[in-house]
């Protein structure tokens, strides 16, 4: 799914199933943003993992290209989970983690 040459917002730029993959095998990080969403929140990153963990294909939202690096896509899901409303935002690096950019409560419809 992350061919350079796909440009579709509609539909997810990588697998999700290869995201959770590379989270349950301790392969992934948490952008600078991403933890200080989680600190604001009060929420802890083990809690958010166990949140991304159990995402459905069905709660993709959208692919969006990242503002800092052309060609580099995110893929955003709109999550309702015991915590509440969330807007997870996940890419696949080159070297096979997955990087968790953004996760924030609540979204608008």
């Amino acid at each position: 799914m992350s061919d350079s040459k796909k440009t579709s917002y509609t539909e997810p730029h990588y697998h999700l199933n290869k995201l959770k993959e590379n989270i349950r095998n301790e392969r992934y990080r948490f952008t600078l943003r991403a933890k200080e969403e989680l600190a604001d929140s009060e929420t802890d990153e083990d809690t958010v993992i166990e949140v991304i963990l159990s995402i459905y294909d069905s709660e993709f939202y959208k692919s969006m290209e990242s503002k800092e690096r052309q060609g580099i896509y995110q893929d955003v899901y709109k999550v309702t989970s015991e915590l509440g409303r969330m807007y997870i935002k996940m890419q696949e690096n080159p070297k096979d983690f997955t990087v968790i950019i953004s996760t924030h409560y609540g979204w608008e419809e």
